[in-house]
Parts: C-alpha cells; sequence; structure tokens
C-alpha cells in the first residue's frame, strides 16, 4: 500500500514530496515540473508515467539518474494485448474495488457537464485544462 498519498487540493506536491521522498511514484501527470519532482525521489527510485495530461516535454537532469540510480519507466493500456487488460483489471478489480465502493478512493472529477455540452468537454480536455476526469451526463 501506499505511505504517503498528496492531495492536489490541499498540499503542494513538491513540500511532500521533500518531506518523505518516494520509492515509486504513479504519475497521470508528468509535464514540465516532471524533472523537478524526479529530483526529489528516494535513491533508486522509480517514477511511473502512465499518462501525460500536463503535457508531454519535460526537462530533466540525465546526471541525477547516475548519481542516484533513478529509474523513469513509461507506461500505457494502449499498446497491451486483451489478455494483459483483462489480467489488469482482475488486479484492480481485486485490489481496488472495495475501496472504490465505500469510498475510501475515490476519483478526482474536474468538472460534470451535460451530455450537450460535449463539444465544450472535448476542448476542456484538448486544451489541457482539466485536473481529473471530465464527466458527460446522460440527464
Amino acid at each position: 500500500g501506499a505511505d504517503l498519498v498528496v492531495d492536489h487540493t490541499t498540499a503542494d506536491l513538491a513540500e511532500a514530496l521533500a518531506a518523505h521522498p518516494p520509492d515509486i511514484a504513479l504519475d497521470c501527470v508528468a509535464g514540465p515540473e516532471l524533472g523537478r519532482y524526479l529530483e526529489l525521489m528516494a535513491p533508486g527510485g522509480r517514477w511511473v508515467v502512465i499518462a501525460t495530461l500536463g503535457g508531454s516535454r519535460a526537462e530533466l537532469d540525465i546526471n541525477q539518474f547516475f548519481r542516484r540510480g533513478l529509474r523513469l519507466i513509461g507506461s500505457t493500456l494502449r499498446s497491451r494485448s486483451a489478455a494483459q487488460k483483462e489480467a489488469i483489471l482482475a488486479g484492480l478489480e481485486r485490489l481496488l474495488w472495495d475501496d472504490l465502493a465505500t469510498g475510501r478512493v475515490r476519483p478526482v472529477i474536474d468538472r460534470v457537464l451535460p451530455m450537450a455540452a460535449a463539444e465544450e468537454a472535448h476542448e476542456v480536455l484538448e486544451r489541457r485544462e482539466n485536473l481529473g476526469k471530465v464527466v458527460l451526463t446522460l440527464a
């Protein structure tokens, strides 16, 4: 399990990482701040990027990797086979479904819009204005 989870609405990520350098980080934002945050990893740390909601470009000090033995790992479901996706989903169901059902773990929702605003929702995603999911409702 996680030793520390940072709520972006109530805590500064850089301060949290400096106080508790992580061994493993799961990142769906990436972007220009990635290099700064990588420097706050524990020696031998692994930073796993699963999406680039903050942008796909970052400036990194490669010497940090050499000196501190860091690993930057990219992973996406798009390139995985149906069997691999099925195994990942089964693992998520086993590990997270109860916590999702009880509200102990909640997705970050940026905004909820009616289906009639689908074009607006798409524009929000294209401009990368959202921090979390953009949800369309049918009602």
